[in-house]
Parts: structure tokens; C-alpha cells; sequence
């Protein structure tokens, strides 16, 4: 508990402490919710065989309000987690399947970079964000 809060009757820091908690808890359930479905949109990606689903789902995130980094983070691991999957498959795999695993594994791949170029975007951005600020907080 901080200084602030120590200062507080026992009450008011429950309150307080209630109050963070809440909040801790609904952001999370917010980033969970949110990673259950792209989760899921990666999966009727494969299954459609097509990047469309999570290609407008992420797009549309960014358009109304930048999708939480973490959780791009998240996206992008748990990508690579199956891309790599998908290839040591490949080596195991019979010729007659081999065709549909390499088109699974260009599509993981192509999901993986997508994800990845926002991640460099909103990097990009936010770091020209707090360049322009930090040279603005500089006395002339």
C-alpha cells in the first residue's frame, strides 16, 4: 500500500483497495475475453483457410481504439507457438498430407507477420508519441 493510502482510515483503504481491484480484475477480464477470440479467429482462419477473420477483427480494433499491446504480444507468441508446431509436423508428416500442412503453415506465418507489422506500428507510434513529448518538456 502507498504512503497516500497508509494515511487513510482503515475504511476508506478498503474502499480504495476494492475499488483497484476492481478494476485489475475487469482489465483482465477485458484482455482474456479479447484473447479467447482471436484465439478463436485464428482458428477459423485455418479452418477457412483464409487470414480475412482476424485480419478485420485486428483492423477493426485499431480503428476504434488500439488494441492493448500485451495483448498483440500475446497473439503473436501464441502464433509462433503453433507456426513452429505446424513445422516440426512437417518434418513427421505423410506426402499426401504435405500440401495441406504447407498451406496451414503460409497462412500461420502470414497471420504471425501481420500481427507482428502492427506491433512494430503502434511501437513506432507511441515512441514518436513520447519523443515529441519529451522534446516539448525541454526548456528552450
Amino acid at each position: 500500500m502507498g504512503v497516500f493510502a497508509a494515511n487513510l482510515p482503515f475504511d476508506e483503504q478498503r474502499v480504495m483497495t476494492t475499488a483497484v481491484n476492481s478494476e485489475l480484475s475487469n482489465a483482465l477480464d477485458a484482455f482474456h475475453r479479447e484473447r479467447i477470440e482471436a484465439i478463436a479467429l485464428v482458428e477459423r482462419c485455418l479452418n477457412e483457410g483464409t487470414s480475412i477473420p482476424l485480419e478485420r477483427w485486428l483492423e477493426a480494433r485499431i480503428v476504434h481504439d488500439a488494441p492493448a499491446y500485451p495483448l498483440l504480444l500475446d497473439l503473436q507468441e501464441s502464433l509462433s507457438h503453433r507456426l513452429l508446431s505446424l513445422r516440426r509436423s512437417q518434418i513427421e508428416s505423410e506426402p499426401a498430407s504435405a500440401a495441406d500442412l504447407d498451406n496451414q503453415i503460409a497462412l500461420v506465418a502470414h497471420l504471425h507477420d501481420f500481427v507482428g507489422d502492427w506491433l512494430q506500428a503502434i511501437t513506432l507510434k507511441l515512441l514518436r508519441h513520447f519523443w515529441n513529448q519529451s522534446i516539448s518538456d525541454q526548456p528552450q
